[in-house]
């Protein structure tokens, strides 16, 4: 099995702090797996040194190699909307004061 990555995926790789081994541990070993939510892929989770790693992925024609589609980590997605959502009054703010008084 060989697994291919979109630049979707290797650019949430990078964001999430996830490696190549966690992707491949995911799929070849998950704790879970199910049809996602598109045609034709599929959701694998595995927990791996505490953090719940979701990938999905679509099986390729060749019905060998998988095409990564996205990754992601359950939870810690979550924690950073509530930061966007809390400090979001404070961007408005600055952006307005730059606005006002300009760059300095």
């Amino acid at each position: 099995m060989s697994i291919i990555f979109t630049n979707h995926a290797q650019d949430r790789m990078n964001q999430r702090h996830l490696s190549r081994s966690d992707i491949e541990r995911t799929l070849s070993n998950p704790d879970r797996s199910f049809p996602a939510k598109k045609r034709d892929t599929v959701k694998f989770i595995r927990e791996i040194n505490g953090r719940n790693h979701q990938v999905v992925a679509k099986l390729l024609e060749n019905k060998k190699d998988w095409l990564v589609l996205s990754v992601w980590v359950r939870g810690e997605e979550d924690r950073n909307w509530v930061e966007w959502i809390v400090l979001l009054p404070v961007r408005i703010l600055m952006a307005i004061f730059r606005l006002i008084f300009g760059k300095k």
